[in-house]
């Protein structure tokens, strides 16, 4: 998601080179009814989107989309930045402008980690965790979506969800 036509356009062209099924946006708006219509592994967020501030969007992307992988960009990068990304779910930043073999790169890294990551459910009668989306769920419910370290689970407090690596 990018505000400027010329770099969706361009990120556009080197992703399809990679395979990559591409869905440009250009706002919030269009981004969260493209994740409505198809669940997206990858997404790369611009920081500045006009008025909007990217970093802003990142909580609102993964609540519909809690399995995306969010790169985020920007020709303005500061530590500050990088750090407010991360914190708020991006798994990578991309400081503009970039080559095409740094980008090949990242995505490769990111698949990497992905198939060591992948996630695993675990089945215990009634009870199963998804240790990749950090969520509970007892017969077809979802109980509780785990915060990393600890979560009630099903009002007792004595339960926890331990954080998955």
């Amino acid at each position: 998601m990018d505000d400027e036509k010329n770099i969706r356009t361009t990120l556009s062209l080197c992703l399809e080179q990679l395979g990559c099924e591409v869905t440009a946006v250009s706002s919030l708006h269009d981004a969260l009814e493209a994740i409505a219509k198809h669940p997206y592994e990858l997404a790369f967020l611009d920081i500045r989107l006009g008025e909007a501030n990217g970093l802003d969007l990142i909580p609102k992307l993964l609540i519909d989309c809690p399995n995306l992988s969010i790169v985020v960009m920007t020709a303005y990068a500061t530590i500050d930045s990088a750090v407010a990304a991360m914190k708020r779910g991006a798994v990578d930043y991309l400081p503009k402008p970039f080559h095409f073999p740094e980008l090949v790169a990242r995505i490769q890294a990111l698949q990497r980690r992905d198939k060591i990551h992948r996630t695993r459910v675990i089945q215990i009668a009634d009870l199963e965790i998804d240790t990749g989306a950090h969520r509970v769920f007892r017969g077809c419910a979802g109980v509780v979506a785990c915060d990393g370290w600890s979560s009630a689970i099903a009002g007792d407090s004595r339960a926890f969800c331990p954080k998955f690596a």
